[in-house]
């Protein structure tokens, strides 16, 4: 029994030891613990232990007797960081504002300009197909005179070469218009012309007098 006591108590001794040997590391634990705190802290406030070693040698050196006249340094006085995010979130929500607007109101004018072209364009589509429906106009009238030229110069051509009285007999007939035959005699001679009209007097002198009479309208 006399040898089983010194075993407890050595038993007691180093439960001890591991007590307090657990307080000290937990105590340390905890410490770094809130030193990390406090770093997230003064790094949410926009401060850094790690970068601010300048600001603690200004703070050391103005202790310092005759250097202190040289160096002066003053804690920085920092506002609620919340009123400031708060003010930085609405600054910027006011440039998105401001830039939305401004896109709105160059949305808007876009949306004019095109309103404007597409405006343009239905005129200049108008305008295309009255150009084109004029030219078709055009084009038939200048078939129709070139046709009407040919029928001329083909008429003229043989009131060379036929007899007046053959051209007479074929000009009495109703079936040949007047102002042909005034496009094709004003294209002849005079004195060939004038045998023409003649013979044609002596078959139909009403249609000679109505070819005389368009023919002196056309020399005015």
């Amino acid at each position: 029994m006399a040898e089983k006591k010194p075993k407890k108590k050595r038993s007691f001794k180093t439960v001890l030891i591991f007590f307090f040997v657990g307080i000290i590391i937990a105590v340390f634990l905890l410490t770094f613990g809130y030193i990390g705190f406090e770093f997230n802290r003064l790094s949410y406030m926009n401060m850094s232990l790690a970068n601010d070693w300048r600001s603690y040698l200004s703070y050391i050196t103005g202790k310092i007797p005759f250097l202190n006249n040289f160096i002066k340094y003053k804690y920085l006085e920092i506002g609620d960081p919340l009123y400031v995010q708060n003010e930085i979130v609405s600054m910027r929500l006011q440039a998105i504002k401001e830039q939305s607007d401004e896109v709105s109101v160059k949305n808007s004018d876009l949306q004019k300009m095109m309103t404007d072209i597409s405006a343009q364009a239905s005129s200049l589509a108008i305008q295309k197909q009255e150009l084109e429906k004029k030219n078709t106009e055009l084009t038939q009238r200048e078939s129709i005179l070139a046709d009407y030229e040919t029928r001329v110069q083909k008429l003229a051509s043989w009131f060379g070469e036929a007899t007046p009285q053959q051209i007479a007999v074929a000009l009495s007939r109703d079936e040949v218009g007047i102002d042909l035959l005034v496009d094709a005699l004003y294209r002849l001679r005079s004195d060939s012309a004038s045998d023409i009209l003649t013979a044609l007097s002596n078959v139909n002198p009403q249609k000679a007098a109505q070819i005389i009479a368009k023919l002196g309208e056309k020399q005015r």
